[in-house]
């Protein structure tokens, strides 16, 4: 898959989100995943795993493990089954998450059709 993409002059990959179904896979399989796009893409290309989940906990082990297997970036979107009630809220929890990934970059995945964070 990375080589095909590649081959289609992508610049960047962006693992689990939503369009691949990451929320749909446990958390093992998301660790998996990542670990193998990331030796796959070998650095020629950014890799971004998304590591959002309901529990904050697990998002935060996805991102632990992000930075251990050579991701450039994490991301997450807001928690979608306990709604977050205010911007305050959002953020702190997003910085949980990225605290624990603290070598990367973060980038706030916006999706409020599916989290219910406006």
């Amino acid at each position: 898959m990375v080589e095909r993409l590649l081959a289609d002059g992508i610049r960047g990959l962006y693992v689990c989100g939503s369009t691949g179904e990451g929320m749909s896979l446990t958390s093992a399989e998301r660790r998996d995943v990542a670990a193998a796009y990331v030796q796959a893409a070998a650095r020629r290309v950014p890799v971004i795993v998304q590591v959002g989940h309901t529990a904050v906990a697990e998002a935060r082990e996805l991102a632990a493990h992000a930075q251990r297997v050579g991701a450039d970036a994490v991301s997450a979107n807001a928690p979608s089954y306990f709604k977050v009630e205010s911007a305050a809220s959002l953020s702190g929890c997003m910085a949980e998450i990225a605290a624990a990934a603290p070598d990367l970059a973060f980038y706030y995945y916006h999706i409020p059709r599916l989290t219910g964070a406006h």
